[in-house]
């Protein structure tokens, strides 16, 4: 695959070299993914200014119902 990569930079490569390089990629891509399970929660932490934001505007409208 290395080799593969390489030639593009100095020779024309064909569509079907094209094809196994991306499916190469695809599947290193895949397999480091999957080393590590996915996290059991989501954090949340990055989101929590717009959380309490829409809290406090949800207060608000229910305030000015009353």
């Amino acid at each position: 695959m290395d080799k593969l990569a390489n030639k593009g930079a100095h020779e024309n490569i064909t569509l079907l070299e094209v094809d196994r390089l991306l499916i190469a990629l695809v599947t290193v891509t895949y397999d480091l993914l999957s080393l590590t399970p996915p996290p059991a929660e989501v954090p949340i932490e990055p989101h929590l200014s717009e959380i309490y934001k829409f809290i406090e505007t949800i207060d608000k409208d229910r305030g000015n119902e009353e």
